[in-house]
């Protein structure tokens, strides 16, 4: 998918994201738990008036595919958040 970037800035501005997030960013954030989904669009926001852009990676693993994880050992715990769809990966995007 083609990533759609533009920096946007007035002088003695910081400068200002516009792009806008995926359909695979859309699906990701969709599976969190309401709470955890505004905050995370918020701190998307907060960080792209600043000129950084997050890219939203992994949200929601099922009890499988954490106990996939902890095999791997990619991770410590069978109890993830997860699990329970309140945890983010959030990647600042260099172009």
């Amino acid at each position: 998918m083609t990533r759609e970037t533009r920096v946007t800035a007035t002088p003695g501005e910081s400068p200002r994201l516009t792009r806008k997030i995926t359909r695979t960013e859309t699906q990701r954030l969709a599976m969190l738990e309401p709470a955890t989904r505004e905050a995370t669009i918020e701190l998307h926001g907060l960080c792209a008036a600043e000129g950084i852009d997050l890219l939203i990676g992994e949200t929601y693993r099922d009890h499988g595919k954490q106990a996939a994880e902890v095999a791997a050992g990619r991770s410590a715990t069978t109890r993830s958040w997860h699990a329970v769809r309140r945890a983010v990966h959030l990647y600042p995007f260099i172009d």
